[in-house]
């Protein structure tokens, strides 16, 4: 079987964001008429530990990651 990639998102923003949630709005390509994925990962930004992993969403511009410790600086991936 041939295999294309999805296009990459032609935005990612930070909708909203509180001490323990971050809310993103994605704005996807089908550039090459894949059915996008993604998959967002909180690093805490010191230890580079994943603090937090979304599964694998097809086709949403709305995407959000709860379950974060306040006062902690997280790195987005």
């Amino acid at each position: 079987p041939v295999y294309t990639k999805a296009a990459l998102p032609t935005s990612v923003t930070v909708a909203d964001a509180t001490s323990d949630k971050l809310i993103f709005n994605i704005t996807p390509s089908n550039a090459n008429d894949v059915e996008p994925q993604y998959k967002i990962i909180i690093k805490n930004k010191a230890s580079g530990v994943t603090a937090q992993e979304t599964s694998w969403s097809r086709n949403t511009s709305h995407v959000e990651v709860m379950g974060l410790t306040p006062g902690v600086e997280y790195e987005v991936w």
